[in-house]
C-alpha cells in the first residue's frame, strides 16, 4: 500500500481533475491525502461554504485532507503589483508565497513518509498554481512527483499540450482563439477578447522546453461515472463561474481524459 498526497491550490482543484484517479487508487488500497494549499479569503462565509463543499467531496471518495490555510491570490498583496490579474502571470509575480509554500511542504514531507505526491501541472497558468506546482518541485524528490493537468483549463485545447512544451506562459493563436470561448475566461476576464490573447502572444519569448513525459490518460468508466459527477458536483459554488452549469459539466466530463504527467 502506497501513501499518496494530491496537492490542491484551491478547494476544488484536485477533486475536479483527479477523481477518477483517485478512487481507483483508494480501491487498490492506497492512502489518498488531499491538502488544500490557498484556502482562506474574505468573505469568510464565502470560503466557509467552500469548505463545506470540498468536505463533502472527500466524504464522498472517502479520503483524507488537511490544509495550510494560506490566502487565496486575490487577498494577498501580489494582487497590486498584477493590477488584478492571477491568470497569465509567472510565480516571480511573489516570490514570497513560493518561498513560503515551498517551506510548508518540506516540513509536510519531513512529518510524513509519502510515497508519491501529484502536483498541479499549471495548465491555465493561474499564480496559484504555479506556485504550488514550483514548491513541489523544491521540496520533493523528483522521482516521486506526478504532476496532473487541472480543470477547466485542460479542457480547452491545446492548453495542456503547450504547458507542457513550455517553462514559461506560451500559446499559440489556435489556443488563443478556444480561450475566448471558455466559461471560465468569460467570468474571470471578460474584457479579453481575441486581440488581446493576439496581442499577448506576439509579446511573448520563445518556450523554454520541460522534459514532461506523459504518465496516464484516464476516462471514467460508465459505473465510475456517476460517482465522479457526484464527487465534483459538490462544489456548487464554483460550477457555473468554471463549466457554465452543472448541464454542461455532466455533458462534457465524460469526453475529457484526466492527465498525467511526470519528468
Amino acid at each position: 500500500m502506497a501513501k499518496i498526497i494530491f496537492l490542491s491550490p484551491h478547494l476544488d482543484d484536485v477533486v475536479l481533475s483527479c477523481a477518477t484517479w483517485i478512487m481507483r487508487l483508494k480501491k487498490a488500497g492506497h492512502e489518498i491525502e488531499i491538502l488544500n494549499i490557498f484556502n482562506s479569503g474574505e468573505p469568510h462565509e464565502a470560503y466557509q461554504e467552500r469548505m463545506n463543499e470540498d468536505a463533502e467531496a472527500i466524504k464522498i471518495l472517502d479520503i483524507q485532507a488537511s490544509a495550510f490555510d494560506l490566502s487565496d491570490a486575490p487577498f494577498r498583496e501580489v494582487i497590486q503589483r498584477t493590477k488584478g490579474q492571477i491568470l497569465f502571470v509567472t510565480p516571480d509575480e511573489d516570490q514570497e508565497s513560493l518561498r513560503q509554500v515551498a517551506r510548508l511542504l518540506a516540513l509536510k514531507l519531513n512529518e510524513n513518509a509519502y510515497d508519491w505526491v501529484y502536483a498541479p501541472l499549471g495548465v491555465g497558468w493561474h499564480l496559484d498554481h504555479l506556485i504550488v506546482h514550483e514548491a513541489a518541485i523544491q521540496s520533493f524528490a523528483l522521482s516521486k512527483l506526478r504532476f496532473y493537468a487541472e480543470r477547466p483549463y485542460s479542457m480547452v485545447k491545446h492548453q495542456t499540450e503547450l504547458r507542457i512544451k513550455s517553462q514559461e506562459f506560451f500559446i499559440q493563436e489556435e489556443c488563443a482563439k478556444d480561450l475566448v470561448q471558455a466559461e471560465y475566461i468569460r467570468n474571470y476576464l471578460p474584457s479579453w477578447t481575441l486581440k488581446k490573447f493576439i496581442d499577448l502572444i506576439r509579446e511573448q519569448p520563445a518556450p523554454t522546453a520541460r522534459a514532461f513525459s506523459p504518465q496516464e490518460k484516464i476516462y471514467p468508466s460508465s459505473e465510475e461515472l456517476p460517482h465522479v459527477l457526484r464527487a465534483m458536483s459538490c462544489y456548487r459554488s464554483q460550477i457555473t463561474s468554471l463549466f457554465g452549469s452543472m448541464t454542461n459539466l455532466k455533458a462534457q466530463i465524460g469526453n475529457w481524459s484526466e492527465d498525467y504527467f511526470a519528468f
